[in-house]
């Protein structure tokens, strides 16, 4: 028999997850899917086919209907991610608006500020950053970068061009 146990800090359910972890009040309305770990309050509530899925933190992926192979850690990371797939958001609210795959945010806010986007491939590192397009790179905090192919480290940076290169000394 396959099937997952869940406690949802009121009931003992079992799902046909194969194998599957889920804590938490209100976590994971999951109908198929395998190995995927879910933890916190309403921790992909909305969540109904997806795999090795991890996911700990209030919130986190609450929103997020089908996707496989991401990691959510910090609370309402990946919240609104409805089919989003191979995503690593660490930090909380790091990519809440995001729809995209392929894509790593770390950092308190980290491409969490815009409304829902699709990014591609890009990553985020640092806090209250925005970022629209495909396969960029942001090392710094409260960037707001709307292009692609672009590479901005330091702080604060704004609207980077395509296929550019930014780099701000002493930026934080």
């Amino acid at each position: 028999q396959n099937v997952t146990t869940v406690f949802d800090g009121l009931n003992i359910n079992t799902r046909n997850d194969y194998g599957g972890t889920f804590l938490g009040q209100g976590v994971a309305a999951l109908n198929e899917g395998y190995g995927s770990t879910f933890s916190g309050l309403y921790c992909a509530a909305s969540i109904v086919t997806g795999n090795s899925n991890t996911f700990y933190g209030a919130y986190c992926g609450a929103n997020a209907v089908t996707g496989s192979e991401n990691v959510f850690l910090g609370a309402m990371a990946g919240l609104n991610n409805v089919m989003g797939g191979q995503n690593t958001f660490l930090g909380t609210q790091a990519g809440i608006q995001e729809q995209g795959d392929y894509n790593v945010y770390l950092g308190y806010k980290a491409c969490g500020q815009a409304a829902s986007h699709a990014n591609r491939g890009s990553i985020s590192v640092g806090v209250r950053t925005t970022m629209v397009g495909q396969s960029n790179i942001a090392i710094g905090g409260e960037h707001s970068i709307q292009s692609q192919n672009a590479i901005c480290i330091g702080g604060r940076i704004q609207n980077a061009g395509n296929n550019s290169v930014i780099i701000v000394p002493g930026g934080t």
